[in-house]
């Protein structure tokens, strides 16, 4: 099926069966179940509501490609500030901040998400550290920390199974 796009650019929206509307009006990508099998969720946002606010997560879901393209190409407008950044403001940041300073080497809220410019200098900089050479020198060791975890997590299940 062919996208409709309208006057401003956005994908129009199109009918929805009854048990589509109730999906969107109760669902939420928050639920379990709807993550577990989400095809259903994603085809009624895609039909109706392409641009969708799921008020359980407090964000805003953007399913088609060319509204994706819209947003992307506007940064002022569609700043990350006004999502990713307000969602780790309720909480989420402090837990993920401090599960990468335990486990991950480390927190860099600005090396992915950010706007233009910065972004891209950033990115630039990114690409010039990780050239196929300098991941291929970092092999061994990516190697040796992914067993090692493996192998922890292996210990933790066998000792729990135990138990």
């Amino acid at each position: 099926m062919a996208t409709q796009i309208t006057q401003d650019g956005i994908s129009a929206r199109q009918a929805l069966t009854g048990a589509q509307e109730r999906l969107l009006k109760e669902g939420s990508l928050a639920d379990t179940a709807i993550q577990a099998q989400p095809r259903e969720y994603y085809a009624a946002m895609r039909r109706a509501d392409p641009i969708h606010f799921d008020a359980r997560l407090g964000s805003w879901l953007v399913t088609r490609h060319e509204d994706i393209s819209a947003i992307q190409s506007d940064p002022v407008t569609f700043s990350v500030q006004h999502g990713y950044s307000e969602q780790q403001a309720r909480g989420m940041r402090n837990e993920f901040e401090t599960y990468l300073r335990e486990h991950g080497g480390g927190y860099f809220p600005d090396a992915i998400m950010s706007d233009p410019p910065y972004h891209t200098r950033i990115r630039k900089l990114m690409e010039q550290a990780f050239t196929a050479h300098r991941v291929k020198a970092l092999e061994p060791r990516i190697t040796d920390i992914v067993r090692g975890v493996i192998a922890e997590a292996i210990a933790r299940v066998m000792a729990h199974a135990t138990r």
